[in-house]
């Protein structure tokens, strides 16, 4: 099946069965698949991988991210020939070389492909995390031989993507809103925090998605299950994010347990409860 050429925090690549299952979508799949929080898309490869004829739109807010993808689709090669020259740079001085490029501000679609994948690469556990001012300050990953062009990922990535495959930068609210009956929606949103601190649920979570974009998202969501689409989304297990996915609205929810190899917290790592969530029409599928 299809592998991301991305290492992502959270990636779904080990429950892209059960999610598959959950979406209900198989090879003849005629709708569309929509991810609008794609980071490594896990699941979009593998679906890609089922059924390459497949027709999605993927979407996401970082613009890094989402210029890596373009650039995977439109001329990977290009890519390559970047990321060989930014390796023998990172192989004869690793930390400074890290260093260096991290600090960099690419302004170009290749310039700021390259960026995000070499980061990807060689920064700590494939972290993306940025400051208040916008600064990606993920710390070096300490590997000084790691593969910085992945030219077989990349390559199997660009193979997927050759298809019917639309992607953009733009936010849930812009990307949801376009499925229609008969089609297929998955969100991995940046996850509510497990416990709700008195003072911190409505402040910005470390993904920046807010308690008030929480419930936006399942207002969107509630909207396409009533216009006739399939949604599943996963979350942590809190009573907050069970309260905005009552039954009654059409809702049913899995309890799963999600492995979380980061936290500050070192009993926080392993199995962490969460959510699938999930409601709609099953899709048709044949042929």
């Amino acid at each position: 099946m299809g592998t991301p050429f991305l290492r992502w925090v959270g990636g779904k690549r080990k429950l892209a069965v059960p999610i598959t299952t959950l979406l209900g979508v198989a090879p003849g799949f005629a709708g569309t698949y929509h991810e609008p929080f794609l980071g490594s898309g896990a699941l979009a490869f593998h679906l890609l991988g089922l059924d390459p004829r497949l027709c999605c739109q993927l979407s996401d807010t970082c613009r890094p991210l989402m210029a890596a993808w373009v650039q995977v689709q439109d001329d990977v090669a290009a890519l390559e020939d970047r990321l060989t020259k930014m390796q023998a740079a990172y192989r004869s001085d690793p930390f400074n070389t890290y260093v260096a490029i991290r600090a960099g501000k690419p302004m170009s679609q290749l310039g700021r492909a390259a960026w995000m994948v070499f980061l990807n690469r060689t920064g700590f556990n494939g972290m993306y995390r940025v400051n208040k001012s916008g600064g990606f300050n993920v710390p070096w990953g300490k590997n000084p031989d790691v593969d910085v062009v992945g030219a077989d990922r990349l390559r199997a990535a660009a193979g997927l993507l050759r298809g019917d495959v639309s992607l953009h930068q733009r936010d849930y609210a812009m990307s949801m809103p376009k499925a229609v009956a008969g089609d297929v929606v998955y969100c991995d949103s940046p996850y509510a925090p497990a416990a709700r601190a008195s003072a911190g649920f409505t402040a910005y979570t470390p993904g920046g998605f807010t308690y008030e974009d929480q419930v936006g998202l399942a207002h969107c969501a509630k909207r396409l299950i009533d216009r006739g689409a399939r949604v599943v989304l996963s979350n942590h297990d809190t009573a907050v994010v069970r309260d905005l996915y009552p039954c009654a609205d059409g809702w049913t929810i899995d309890r799963i347990g999600e492995a979380r190899s980061i936290n500050s917290d070192g009993a926080g790592r392993g199995k962490v409860p969460a959510l699938l969530i999930h409601g709609g029409p099953m899709p048709l599928c044949g042929g």
